[in-house]
């Protein structure tokens, strides 16, 4: 048997309440109009003066009653409106919101190409965004915006063909554009950033890192990108043996490797920079801290440039400098030996 809807059974509710008001004035009227009639006939008027009186505040109670009832039933009304009100609001805005991010997919994937696994990766990232907003802490919630806002901010810049900057060291960067490279890498490495303390020994190709960049490089080798390092030595306190073992372990793997020494080519020195070139298309570079004591590592930040015409700059700089007079070619023999010899 099929229910009477809410409002339906709300107002037979409230038309119960009336009519059982209304006999309970009824009933009381006649109860004390009966009882007038007990009193004897020389003193009826001043009762039924008295009974009229009881009547009228009867009536007037009735009618209090009715309006307070009313007044709290006006009160849960507005109410149940405000919040249909929020809900409807709130809807809509969700509605609207989710429109105007349909239209911004669409027009991203017009006006960017993007193909369906980009549109994907958008619809994820706002999914688990709105996920962690609505069940993480305060603190992950925190981090969470504090990462969307840097990746939001790190492809504006990409975008607008502006520098994107990160202070320190960044591996992220470097991994990341080593593994997705299709043609080539070019790259000059500065003994004063490449280097540790110790030597070659105790620098980047000997630690975490380094061991992870040359497998990133051996990959991308071996699906067929071109890989070329100029290593530059700009300070005079390290080993030639430890200059080998690093060349030995660029030339296991297949990079072409070269060496050019500062002090052969003073016209140089002073615009020499450590930086790659990924695919003639993107360049990273680091920037060396000042030198305090015997610290040479230190890296006070690591820029990607975007701009076209700063890397065409970075790309003629590079072709200058591999054939550079002074520059030595690394090779392995049969022994496993490292040979320099001119260009």
């Amino acid at each position: 048997m099929p229910q009477p809807r809410p409002e339906v059974r709300t107002a037979r509710k409230g038309h119960r309440r009336l009519a059982g008001k209304i006999l309970i004035s009824l009933a009381t009227a006649l109860v004390v109009l009966a009882f007038s009639t007990l009193v004897p006939a020389d003193r009826r008027p001043e009762v039924l003066w008295i009974t009229g009186t009881a009547l009228f505040i009867g009536g007037a109670m009735f009618v209090v009653l009715h309006l307070l009832d009313a007044e709290r039933q006006s009160d849960r009304l507005v109410r149940a409106i405000d919040d249909h009100r929020d809900q409807v609001v709130e809807k809509l805005t969700e509605g609207f919101s989710r429109i105007r991010l349909d239209n911004e997919l669409v027009d991203l994937r017009t006006v960017s190409q993007l193909d369906p696994a980009e549109i994907n990766q958008i619809v994820e990232l706002i999914h688990y965004r709105t996920r962690i907003a609505r069940e993480a802490t305060p603190l992950v919630r925190g981090f969470a915006r504090a990462e969307v806002d840097r990746l939001t901010e790190q492809l504006r810049r990409i975008g607008d063909r502006s520098d994107v900057t990160y202070e320190g060291e960044d591996r992220e960067w470097l991994l990341l554009l080593t593994r997705i490279a299709h043609h080539s890498i070019r790259a000059t490495s500065l003994s004063s950033i490449d280097a540790g303390v110790r030597g070659f020994d105790g620098g980047l190709w000997r630690g975490e890192l380094g061991r992870r960049y040359l497998g990133r490089q051996a990959q991308a080798i071996h699906r067929g990108v071109q890989i070329q390092r100029l290593f530059i030595i700009d300070r005079g306190d390290l080993t030639e043996q430890d200059l080998l073992n690093d060349l030995r372990l660029h030339l296991e793997i297949g990079v072409e490797v070269r060496v050019l020494n500062a002090n052969d080519a003073p016209q140089l020195r002073e615009t020499l920079r450590d930086f790659i070139i990924f695919d003639e298309e993107l360049s990273f570079q680091s920037t060396g801290a000042p030198m305090v004591g015997q610290h040479y590592a230190s890296i006070m930040d690591t820029t990607l440039v975007t701009n076209h015409e700063r890397i065409r700059s970075r790309v003629e700089e590079f072709n200058n400098l591999w054939p550079a007079p002074g520059v030595q070619v690394a090779t392995l023999d049969a022994d496993g030996r490292v040979l320099l010899s001119e260009v």
